[in-house]
């Protein structure tokens, strides 16, 4: 989902995409695992930023910026009767990736 905005000289553009929690792999039981448990993504949402400006007739600077706010992804081990302060499992944070640049045309 999003919104832009496009004019003679620049276009803009605001995308937001949103992930609901998704049960991924099953966890290998163990001593301290039961049967039934399952690696969970949780759910989030990012935003990304685009945009192009035209300095001149054959050039133009553009930017890019992907999840903005550096939402992070989270996973949980979710099993039968795995209490709630014990889920969590980890967080990776991959940063927000800002691209910047000129282009042309020759």
């Amino acid at each position: 989902m999003g919104v832009s905005l496009g004019r003679e000289k620049f276009n803009l553009r605001v995308n937001f995409n949103y992930q609901g929690r998704a049960r991924n792999a099953p966890v290998a039981a163990g001593a301290s695992i039961e049967p039934g448990t399952y690696d969970w993504f949780a759910k989030r949402g990012f935003v990304d930023i685009l945009g192009e400006y035209q300095l001149t007739r054959r050039i133009a600077f553009y930017f890019n910026m992907r999840n903005v706010a550096d939402t992070p992804e989270d996973r949980h081990a979710i099993g039968p009767s795995t209490p709630e302060h014990a889920q969590f499992r980890s967080r990776e944070s991959a940063g927000s990736l800002w691209t910047f640049g000129l282009k042309g045309r020759f």
